[in-house]
Order: structure tokens, then C-alpha cells, then sequence
């Protein structure tokens, strides 16, 4: 008889029980993760249609639904302010300039649509609104990079460089990596005669952008100016090869090459620049200048004294003229006349001075019209006309009932016009 042993019984659960303790657990964390999700879409579907998404469904919306948009909403700014920065972006100042006018009205806190429509006035060449907008955005915002940049410009404009430069040294601390403004800091450097301040400036901006054939060539300027020749050609022509159909580009490496030959190869290159831009732009302002400076450095003394006259027919404000052709008179013997060019040379520096002085008076005192007749009154005696012109507009938009002004005003513009009906 066969003993039986009692072994313990192995029980099986059933499916739902053996799945149980791991169905829990994961049942949870999917839960978990629904009500996530479904929180996220509420929040989202939340944050759509509710008000503060407002700027995003305007910057989202196409041209002629943003233009429908502002007309029946005329009071929404920030539409508005939309609507002007995109015409103004696509070249459009006629439309562009009434949107930024009421985006500047609706949301007087956004230094955005002014600066913007400061560079139409500009573009329009009206200074003088440009001038009090950016005035007025600069000391609201001072740390709104763009409007110094701008009234910069304007300053730069009015041959205003200290107050220029002012502006573009704020610029570029504010934004040390914009090398437009530290090319503009460059000119204004330039101009004022302090190589080596517009030296670091243009190296500023050539770092930031080294195959910019605009900064090689400021910078080729700059060193001609300090007496670095060849490190000046190497740039003046790296410039013209990156910028072949650039004329003043080419120009500036002829005037460069001209002004200061290092060799025969110099002035042949310069021969053959010359040419070219006679070619492409016949009636360039400085091509009789330059064609000048060649005659002469061929030792072509009688054609060169020539030349320069025509220079000074067809451009009387550029000084270097004077200069040259006085040093081409000494060449042939006619000391007398190169006495009476130096002598006319030096009295345009002073203009100069004079003219600068004032400017910058004007950068502090724009309000005063007497400064505008006295700063006409001496660019007449260049003779600058265009400019003389400007400043007397300026002097009428403040003082517009003084008949003095007006009528000197009107005397200048139909000089001006008898001499566009002319002709050259």
C-alpha cells in the first residue's frame, strides 16, 4: 500500500490576479500622465483664445487681415505698431509712416514705432521732425540702441561729428557687436582728425565683419591718413575686389594709389581704375580731380593744371582741388597763382572751422534760428548753396513769420533753380 505524501498545494491565481499587482501601478501613472496632458491642452486652448495671446494672433495675421484688423480697431496699438513695422520693413514709407504715427500715440511707451518713423523723415529728409523724435526716444529710453544710431546719422548729416560720435559711442556700449556703428564712430573719428581713435573704431568693425568691402575701405582711408601706405592699398584693393562694381570703392583705391605712390605698379593699376570708372561713371565729381593727380604723377604738369581747374569748375567745395592746383601752378612757375590758391585753401580751412564750430553749437541749441542764418551765411562763402539752403529751411520751420529769413530763403531757392535750368 503506497503511502501518500501530502505536498503542499500550489495554487494558481487566474489571469486577473496574477496581473493585478502590476496592473495597479501602471494604471496610476497613466492616469497621472492623461491629467498632465489634459491640463496642458486646457491651458493651452486657455491661453489661445484668451486675451493674452493677443500679440501672437497679430503677428500671425496676414497683411490684409492685419490692415482690416486696424480699421476696426483703431484704438489696438499694438496692431498698429505691427502693421507700420511691417511697411516700413518692406520699403513702403507712404503707408508705413500714418500706422507708426498712431502706434506712437497709442503706446507713447514703445520706443520701437518712433525710431522707425524717424528713419522715414529721414529717408524724406526731413531732418528736423526726425531730429525732435529721436531726441525725445533717446532721453525716454536711453538704453534703446537704434535711436542713437539714427540721430547719429542726423548729426553726422549736419557735419556735426563730436555730437555724432556722442551717439555712436553710446551705441556700441550698449551693443559692443553692431559694426555699422562702429563704422560710424569711424567716420565721425575721421572727420574730427583723430586717426588713431578712427583706426580702433574700424578695426572694431572689420572684426565683427572682416569681408565688409565698406569697412576695408574706410579702413584704407584711415590708415593713408596716419602714413600706413601699404597696409592702406592692400585694404583699399581687397575692398575693390570684393566690390568690383562699386564705384566709390574703386574710387577711393585711385585716390589712395594717386595721392601716394609707392612704385610704377602703383600708377599703373591706378591707370587702369582710372578708366574703368571713366567708362562706368563719365561724369563722376571727382574723376577731373583724379585725372589730375595721374597727369601729374606722369610728370604732365600743363594737362594737370588743367584738369584741376575743370575739378574745381565742376566741384568748388572740395578743398583738395584748391591745393593741387596750386601746387601745379608752383610746378610750371606760376608762383604768383599758386600763392593766391594757397591763400584760397587756407581761408576754406578756416570756413571749415568756423562752419564746425557752429554745428556743434547747434547740436546743443537747436532751437535758435539766428544760429541757423549765421551757419548759412558762411556756407554761401564756400559756396555750399544746397547747404545754405537746408539751414535757412531750418531757420524758417522756427521762426516762420521773420521776413528776413523768408525772403533770403526765397533769394536762395531761385538761384537754385536758375542754376538747375540750366544746367552744367
Amino acid at each position: 500500500m503506497r503511502t501518500q505524501i501530502d505536498t503542499p498545494t500550489k495554487v494558481v491565481p487566474s489571469t486577473q490576479q496574477k496581473k493585478w499587482p502590476h496592473l495597479w501601478p501602471i494604471n496610476v501613472w497613466q492616469a497621472v500622465l492623461i491629467a498632465i496632458m489634459l491640463s496642458i491642452l486646457a491651458a493651452g486652448l486657455t491661453w489661445w483664445f484668451g486675451p493674452w495671446s493677443h500679440k501672437f494672433h497679430i503677428r500671425h495675421m496676414g497683411f490684409l487681415e492685419l490692415h482690416w484688423y486696424t480699421e476696426s480697431h483703431p484704438k489696438d496699438g499694438y496692431a498698429w505698431r505691427e502693421l507700420g513695422l511691417r511697411l516700413a520693413r518692406d520699403g513702403d514709407a507712404q503707408l508705413a509712416e500714418p500706422a507708426l504715427i498712431q502706434a506712437t500715440l497709442l503706446n507713447p511707451n514703445d520706443p520701437e514705432p518712433p525710431t522707425a518713423l524717424a528713419e522715414i523723415y529721414i529717408a524724406k529728409k526731413h531732418y528736423k521732425e526726425a531730429f525732435e523724435l529721436l531726441k525725445s526716444v533717446t532721453s525716454r529710453f536711453p538704453n534703446y540702441e537704434l535711436a542713437h544710431v539714427d540721430l547719429g546719422r542726423i548729426y553726422t548729416h549736419k557735419a556735426s561729428y563730436l555730437h555724432a560720435a556722442d551717439e555712436f559711442k553710446t551705441a556700441v556700449k550698449l551693443d559692443p557687436k553692431d559694426s555699422v556703428a562702429w563704422r560710424e564712430l569711424g567716420i565721425c573719428y575721421l572727420q574730427m582728425q583723430q586717426s588713431a581713435n578712427a583706426e580702433q573704431a574700424v578695426q572694431h568693425a572689420l572684426q565683427l565683419d572682416p569681408k565688409n568691402p565698406d569697412y576695408l575701405a574706410l579702413a584704407s582711408s584711415v590708415d593713408a591718413a596716419v602714413g600706413k601706405i601699404d597696409r592702406a592699398v592692400a585694404e583699399a584693393r581687397q575692398a575693390a575686389l570684393l566690390a568690383p562694381q562699386n564705384l566709390p570703392i574703386q574710387s577711393n583705391l585711385l585716390t589712395i594709389l594717386l595721392q601716394s605712390p609707392r612704385n610704377p605698379s602703383d600708377i599703373a593699376l591706378a591707370a587702369q581704375t582710372l578708366d574703368y570708372i571713366r567708362q562706368h561713371a563719365p561724369t563722376a565729381p571727382l574723376l577731373p580731380y583724379q585725372e589730375g593727380l595721374l597727369a601729374e604723377q606722369q610728370g604732365h604738369w600743363q594737362e594737370a593744371v588743367h584738369d584741376f581747374e575743370q575739378a574745381i569748375q565742376l566741384n568748388p567745395s572740395y578743398d583738395a582741388g584748391y591745393y593741387a592746383l596750386g601746387q601745379a601752378f608752383q610746378h610750371i612757375g606760376r608762383t604768383a597763382d599758386a600763392a593766391k590758391l594757397f591763400a584760397l585753401y587756407q581761408k576754406r580751412q578756416d570756413l571749415r572751422r568756423r562752419i564746425e564750430a557752429l554745428q556743434i553749437e547747434l547740436g546743443s541749441n537747436t532751437n535758435n534760428p539766428k544760429l541757423y542764418v549765421q551757419l548759412a551765411k558762411l556756407q554761401l562763402q564756400l559756396p555750399d548753396l544746397a547747404g545754405a539752403i537746408e539751414s535757412l529751411q531750418n531757420a524758417h520751420e522756427l521762426a516762420p513769420n521773420d521776413p528776413t529769413i523768408t525772403a533770403h530763403l526765397q533769394q536762395l531757392q531761385q538761384l537754385q533753380n536758375a542754376q538747375v535750368s540750366v544746367g552744367p
